[in-house]
């Protein structure tokens, strides 16, 4: 129960019924996908201040209810990827980013509650999405096309639109929702997606509700997953420095003609040699917990509470819906309780015997200065984007020896240079 350390290659649509209420189960979710971003649905904005999880970014859906029954729309961004807030004109449940993966894709996560919705509108909400686009979201749209077995007024509204809009639906027909109260199952969460990318990602639903009663659905990018990982460093904590000075003390081949790079080269050369046979290097293959704040009670609870809904699903009766509800709320419980008791001991662990330095690392860490920040992207004049962290470096480094170079001085000043 502790997950591998992975790359970044994968979008994920979830109604969460509250991020509030489900915030741990979310944390859970983030922990062992690592996605580049989550589309949330029924977020429930009206009952507190929503915060994202560390580490990420959140864009919540404008307010279009006066009557305090907002459910909501969000999408949490992984603070590793570059993004920006797509504006959107609409009257419907919607919020838009454009996330950097290679290039830019537009996400839109949105929720249609069950009030009569247009097709003009949902179209109006199409045209401002910059393709590649996804929409994603839970529309309670029913229809035979996606697996369901009837047709409602949302699903013909969404028939029509694949029909008349340049857009494809990623769903496979597996079910999305799973009603308790009946034992049935159905799929009214849509990935629809604009046609140039339906190649682009993997659907899947991933097989838990994590204590909602809609299934997070997966979507996996086709290309080569975003690297999240930190280069190996040299431990020089155990370092040989005897050895080390030994290999450094040998003389390095410079001839008369070298240039100052060269030299510079030569002398880089010999370090990293030495260091390389005197100084281990820190691993990057570790595993780490699904959250800080993972106990036993919590793999107890949430292996319980999955083995509650298997057998639910497996044969629908009042004994087993009992327990499954009694294990999701001591599961729910579980999670919440270490999540507040380790925040807790990590708050008491400042106090009059802890040094300076740490308490200002505690202090940085609550604030977040630890967060990661993706590698800024360079656009070139004729409109290319550069964003590999090489070229990117270099291209900066190229920019400041252009400003630093001979040709910006006047001849007086290179006369007083060389002098």
């Amino acid at each position: 129960h502790f997950f591998t350390v992975s790359t970044m290659n994968c979008i994920i649509q979830w109604n969460l019924q509250s991020l509030k209420t489900k915030f741990s189960e979310l944390k859970v979710i983030l922990r062992e996908y690592d996605p580049i971003c989550v589309c949330l649905q029924e977020i429930l904005p009206e009952n507190y201040q929503v915060r994202p999880p560390t580490g990420y970014s959140i864009e919540i859906s404008n307010r279009v209810r006066d009557d305090g029954h907002e459910r909501g729309a969000a999408i949490i961004v992984n603070n590793k990827i570059n993004y920006e807030h797509v504006p959107l004109n609409t009257t419907l449940q919607a919020v838009a980013v454009r996330v950097w993966l290679e290039k830019w894709y537009t996400v839109c996560s949105i929720y249609l509650p069950h009030v009569p919705v247009t097709k003009q509108s949902v179209s109006h909400l199409i045209d401002q999405l910059d393709p590649p686009f996804l929409l994603l979201g839970d529309m309670n749209a029913h229809s035979p096309i996606w697996g369901g077995s009837t047709r409602n007024d949302r699903g013909q509204v969404f028939e029509e639109l694949l029909l008349e809009r340049n857009i494809s639906l990623m769903n496979d027909c597996l079910p999305t929702h799973y009603h308790l109260q009946t034992g049935t199952l159905s799929t009214i969460d849509l990935s629809i997606c604009s046609s140039d990318c339906i190649l682009d990602f993997n659907y899947s639903v991933i097989n838990d509700l994590h204590d909602s009663d809609h299934y997070p659905i997966r979507l996996i990018l086709n290309s080569d997953p975003i690297s999240t990982e930190k280069p190996s460093r040299f431990n020089t904590d155990k370092a040989d420095w005897n050895l080390f000075l030994q290999l450094t003390e040998t003389d390095i081949n410079i001839n008369s003609g070298n240039s100052i790079d060269e030299i510079v080269t030569l002398i880089v050369e010999k370090i990293l040699h030495a260091a390389e046979q005197s100084i281990p290097k820190t691993s990057n293959n570790f595993k780490k917990k699904p959250v800080p704040w993972w106990s036993d009670d919590c793999k107890s609870a949430l292996i319980e509470r999955r083995r509650a809904e298997r057998a639910l699903k497996r044969h629908y009766s009042i004994e087993n819906k009992i327990r499954y509800n009694r294990c999701r709320a001591k599961c729910r419980f579980t999670l919440n309780l270490a999540r507040r008791l380790s925040w807790k001991e990590y708050i008491s662990s400042i106090n009059q015997q802890t040094n300076l330095h740490q308490v200002w690392k505690k202090i940085q860490k609550i604030s977040g200065k630890y967060s990661c920040s993706p590698t800024p992207l360079l656009k070139e004049n004729d409109g290319t984007i550069i964003s590999s962290p090489v070229e990117v470096a270099n291209k900066l480094a190229k920019s400041f020896a252009d400003v630093s170079g001979d040709h910006n001085y006047s001849n007086q000043f290179l006369q007083y240079k060389v002098n």
